[in-house]
């Protein structure tokens, strides 16, 4: 019986030597997203975070949404070992790393107008926060990983770090109980017994009978 309808997609387990690029870009995703925690606004013992009330709320909901999106790509790509899927991580991780340069520049804006308005009354300096640029940091490191994932034809034989993976391609003759079956490396063909080649003419024997 032949293949007639398309195989299940199968599943495929978390290989750190081959799934490395984007074990890392998840990790930095994530890393960006816990960095709206740490202070972004900083004024010697007075700090707020991204969620801040100097601070506009849509930057933060967006951030999370983003890398969400990416880690969620790049978790689809791992178990499907499929390359469209690290594309498709490449557009949330982008708009991620755009999202934190604005937010970089915003924040650096109303730190120095802060400073301009009110620094000949006060001391105290306001400036952005660690958790801003490790954010930002964070978001950049997971473009590069994303990026070098496809530029190192992740998934692919052609991989130099990493073998090509994924199921077997099944021929349009096999049939789907074979293609199940595991496969072991044949043992190598061994050379058959040699004898010796037999003569053209059959020997002649003594015949019976009368003396000659």
């Amino acid at each position: 019986m032949t293949i007639s309808a398309p195989l299940p997609r199968h599943r495929h387990r978390l290989e750190v030597a081959r799934d490395w690029p984007l074990l890392a870009a998840a990790v930095s995703a994530l890393l960006s997203f816990v960095m709206l925690f740490p202070p972004w606004l900083s004024s010697g013992d007075d700090s707020q975070n991204a969620f801040g009330d100097a601070l506009q709320a849509a930057g933060p909901a967006l951030i999370i949404v983003m890398a969400v999106a990416t880690i969620a790509s790049l978790a689809v790509a791992v178990t499907t070992a499929d390359r469209r899927f690290v594309r498709l991580a490449l557009v949330p991780s982008s708009v991620l790393l755009a999202l934190y340069v604005v937010k970089v520049a915003d924040v650096s804006e109303l730190a120095d107008a802060y400073n301009r308005l009110a620094g000949s009354f006060t001391d105290e300096k306001v400036g952005t926060g660690v958790g801003l640029w490790l954010g930002f940091v964070f978001a950049l490191v997971t473009e590069m990983f994303v990026i070098y994932a496809l530029v190192s034809r992740w998934g692919t034989g052609e991989a130099p770090a990493y073998p090509g993976f994924g199921p077997r391609k099944q021929t349009p003759h096999e049939t789907l109980a074979d293609s199940d079956q595991p496969r072991y490396p044949t043992p190598p063909d061994t050379d058959p017994p040699r004898y010796p080649p037999p003569p053209d003419h059959p020997p002649d024997l003594p015949r019976e009978g009368p003396d000659r």
